[in-house]
């Protein structure tokens, strides 16, 4: 899958028999938990391959059977995270479904900030807005084939924007008042993105 730029954004693996194998979750976690480490502990541009593996305890190799990239690897480490967000797009979705998108990420405030600045913010922009996509080219199916890109990355931007404007404390306002805005950027995107 491509995202706006034609940059790859690349789907989780299929479930495959391998995949659930308990020695292929094993490593999974390890290249994980060594990344997630590292990003707190540096900012993501200074975070190596050669770092991952030294701290995960597994080869080059080993990683490369995994993952494409370190972004490859972050990607898979926020798309749970972003999925609450991704979901507002979804007709069945409601302002407490932001709110509690909004708690998640107050609650980790010291992590999200790191999350949304420097060179990480725009990848996780790029995950978000794939994730956006699928959901609203799901939402058309049966009703034409629209572009759903230019309202994936729109609705993206404007949320990471806002929530990482909020964090820095930029934004005066309520975690319900940024879970309503959040909603109607979603609504919005969606309603731009689906056929008339």
């Amino acid at each position: 899958m491509a995202d706006s730029r034609g940059a790859s954004v690349r789907k989780p693996p299929p479930a495959t028999p391998a995949a659930r194998d308990p020695r292929t979750l094993r490593t999974r976690q390890a290249l994980l938990g060594a990344f997630n480490a590292l990003f707190f502990e540096r900012p993501y541009e200074r975070i190596t391959v050669d770092a991952i593996v030294r701290r995960a305890g597994v080869g080059r190799s080993t990683f490369y059977e995994h993952y494409v990239d370190k972004e490859d690897l972050l990607s898979a480490s926020i798309r749970t995270p972003l999925a609450g967000l991704a979901s507002l797009v979804d007709r069945s979705s409601d302002v407490d479904t932001a709110r509690r998108a909004v708690a998640h990420f107050w609650q980790n405030r010291t992590q999200a900030r790191m999350l949304f600045a420097g060179r990480a913010r725009a990848p996780i922009t790029r995950v978000l807005a794939s994730l956006i996509a699928e959901r609203l080219a799901a939402r058309a199916r049966g009703a034409g084939r629209p572009s759903t890109n230019l309202s994936a990355v729109a609705v993206a931007e404007s949320h990471v924007g806002t929530i990482a404007a909020w964090l820095r404390g930029e934004i005066d306002a309520s975690a319900n008042d940024i879970a309503g805005v959040l909603h109607g950027i979603a609504r919005l995107g969606a309603q731009l993105a689906t056929p008339r």
